[in-house]
């Protein structure tokens, strides 16, 4: 029983702590974040339910592609240390992406039911409001982007903590539509209002896009694309309130425009580096130019792009090359796949009403929002050692898992049972007229 509180407690602390990326302090020289931390003690958790679990844990398809990943990212670390990239920046990348790897099967292993998804969820969707009000406040990261702030902070990067809110939404929602709670909708409605404050603060071009994205997935989800005939109105109202935005904010959102983009540097830069990038990647496209030789090969080859791409997937394929690129595109693809499938597996189930399995559908499509809009925004933004990309990719396994174990729970429940095929076990005790009982005469 003990135990089982300390894992429910650890598990909220995973998902509390994980957008508190600014936050760090150090132990022996080694600068640990709070997440980093509890993951130990996560890890512990799972090493001990390990031991004491007996049933064999299930297949998990994506595992073999993300060892294949790991492989391919460590040829490239040698590959990059025999072009003369300086060894502790290769040391702390790699351990970067170990932990990562960690994560991801502890997350896949600990998340076998959805009391214990919810944790997690519910306790990340709280975590990144609080993120925000950091922000607020003047704590953690604040850039400048022409005379405004872009508020991060104990998220870190801008761009980062818009990558989590653009998950934290779409979760909340999935909570707000599926309790009964009074309270929990008044704190999830706030946790809301606050991260959509939240992501507007952080100026992130690529979460601006992402947004519509999300909606329009949303409604194709639910069936409401119906709504589709509000668009217009939603649009012109939010044309008439960027009027009153700083100006300093409508000028960034503006450099959005084909016209605008070539005058604004940052965003004309990221063209210029995916360009780059893919001269890059042709000039080796099997193993890349290497881990962070990017720069030093754009400086080696006389080319003008002295900064790292700005897009995840082209710096993977010009920095890694096909080697990378080939098994993580696979795991992308069987994460939007195994979202997909929990929501057929609860839909075919739904006959039942079963009150599980519905929010089961709830988190696997909100996730699906969330895991669409991080793909949008990856693209203009360095984020495969972020740890969104990996959460998203953990909990579709879990989902899957968690919507095929109840949908066939409530098959077997629904199956008539049948009568044994020898006849009943006790001869002298079956009732009167039972004659026909066994399917064989006896």
């Amino acid at each position: 029983m003990i135990f089982k509180y300390i894992q429910a407690l650890v598990l909220i602390l995973v998902g509390f702590t994980l957008p508190f990326e600014h936050l760090h302090f150090a132990i022996g020289g080694l600068v640990v974040t709070p997440n980093k931390a509890v993951n130990a003690m996560l890890l512990g958790i799972v090493a001990l339910h390990w031991a004491t679990r007996s049933a064999p844990q299930a297949y998990d398809r994506k595992s073999v592609w993300l060892v294949f990943f790991g492989v391919a990212l460590a040829v490239s670390a040698v590959h990059s240390f025999l072009a003369g990239i300086y060894l502790p920046a290769l040391l702390t990348t790699t351990s970067t992406y170990l932990m990562l790897f960690l994560f991801y099967f502890m997350l896949t292993f600990v998340l076998s039911s959805l009391e214990k998804v919810d944790l997690v969820l519910g306790a990340f969707v709280v975590g990144t409001t609080c993120v925000v009000v950091t922000g607020a406040l003047g704590l953690g990261w604040q850039a400048a982007a022409a005379d405004y702030e872009r508020i991060g902070g104990l998220g870190g990067n801008v761009n980062n903590l818009a990558i989590y809110t653009l998950v934290a939404l779409p979760v909340g929602y999935a909570f707000f539509a599926t309790t009964r709670s009074t309270l929990w909708k008044g704190i999830l409605l706030f946790c809301f209002l606050v991260t959509l404050a939240g992501l507007a603060n952080t100026l992130s071009r690529a979460a601006f896009v992402a947004v519509p994205f999300m909606l329009l997935l949303w409604m194709v989800r639910f069936g409401r694309l119906d709504l589709i005939r509000y668009a217009i109105p939603a649009f012109a109202l939010l044309g008439a309130g960027a009027f009153f935005l700083p100006e300093e904010v409508q000028d960034r959102i503006t450099t959005l425009s084909p016209d605008r983009i070539q005058e604004d540097s940052s965003a004309f830069s990221r063209i210029v580096q995916i360009k780059w990038g893919m001269v890059a990647f042709l000039s080796n496209p099997i193993l890349g130019v290497g881990f962070f030789r990017f720069m030093q090969w754009s400086l080696e080859e006389g080319i003008p792009s002295h900064n790292v791409i700005h897009s995840t997937y082209v710096s993977l394929l010009a920095e890694n090359g096909l080697l990378a690129i080939i098994p993580i595109v696979v795991v992308t693809v069987m994460t939007w796949g195994d979202y997909s499938r929990a929501r057929l597996l609860a839909r075919r189930m739904r006959g039942h009403k079963d009150a599980l399995l519905r929010r089961i559908e709830f988190r696997a499509v909100m996730l699906q929002v969330g895991f669409l809009g991080t793909l949008i925004a990856v693209q203009f933004h360095p984020a495969m050692n972020h740890k969104a990309m990996w959460v998203l990719f953990a909990f579709s396994t879990a989902m899957v898992r968690l919507a095929r174990t109840r949908a066939l729970e409530l098959s077997k429940e629904a199956e008539p049972e049948e009568e044994p095929a020898w006849g009943p076990l006790h001869p002298g005790l079956e009732p009167a007229g039972a004659a026909s009982y066994s399917r064989f005469p006896r």
